[in-house]
């Protein structure tokens, strides 16, 4: 089925960031969720495992955050981070001793659009005709900026957890 038929768009597939080393995980879910509220999305805690295990503590964590731009469409970026054999260290940063997490990570991120979020067409196949001469003819232009946004929001949200990572490289 086309793009154009269907109502919910995946604009991003699955992005994966891994990450193997010291890592403040504190910091990164603020940064994540303070971004993440400065652009206008709602945050959603869909699922959250902690297990603690000999080799370290594993923990998976699922976001689904959404936002409206209009009544027409709703964006949704999806994370999935896991945790693997995460365990506390301190480390010296600064001349202050301060905790960090010692681990791997796996972020996985991804974007869709959902269109008609508001029922503007209703479900019949009148509706669906409707719907699609709509979006196909009248809003194409508006559609494919919308589309444009999420896709780079989406990125900026990539961004955002990738500088978070990297300064704790050095």
């Amino acid at each position: 089925m086309a793009s154009w038929q269907e109502t919910r768009v995946t604009i991003v597939g699955p992005t994966i960031i891994k990450y193997q080393g010291i890592y403040d995980f504190e910091k990164l879910l603020k940064e994540m969720q303070a971004w993440l509220k400065k652009t206008g999305y709602f945050i959603k805690y869909k699922d959250q495992t902690e297990e603690p295990k000999p080799q370290g503590t594993f923990i998976r964590m699922e976001l689904i955050c959404d936002r409206q731009p209009t009544p027409y469409f709703k964006f949704y970026i999806e994370t999935e981070m896991v945790c693997r054999d995460q365990i506390e260290v301190i480390v010296e940063h600064n001349g202050k001793k301060q905790k960090r997490i010692k681990g791997d990570m796996e972020l996985i991120v991804k974007a869709y659009v959902d269109k008609n979020y508001d029922n503007k067409f209703p479900s019949t196949l009148w509706g669906k005709f409707c719907r699609v001469m709509w979006e196909r003819y009248v809003a194409y232009d508006s559609i494919k900026g919308f589309y444009g946004r999420i896709y780079s929001e989406t990125y900026q949200f990539l961004d955002v957890i990738k500088a978070v990572l990297e300064g704790f490289k050095s």
